[in-house]
């Protein structure tokens, strides 16, 4: 790949973004926020997102402290995401 095809590939892809950011699409995306707890600690092995999503470190999602999908010895038992109300 030559250093025009990584200029234009670039270009492309802010112009993309530009395009999203304007129809607020860029902007839904979730980012994970940074867990500092210690073993030991509270909130340890916990990860959290911008949205409001937590996910336990059993691997149990929790969407603005509800509930929405829970897994048991790795194996999804259910999952509520579509009866939430806001």
């Amino acid at each position: 790949m030559s250093a025009k095809d990584i200029l234009i590939f670039a270009g492309v892809a802010v112009a993309a973004y530009m395009v999203l950011k304007r129809r607020g699409a860029a902007s839904s995306f979730a980012t994970e926020i940074p867990n500092s707890a210690l073993p030991g600690q509270n909130g340890y092995g916990w990860r959290y997102f911008s949205d409001g999503t937590a996910i336990s470190p059993d691997g149990t999602y929790y969407l603005k402290g509800k509930v929405i999908s829970s897994t048991y010895d790795g194996v999804s038992v259910g999952s509520n995401y579509g009866n939430l109300t806001t």
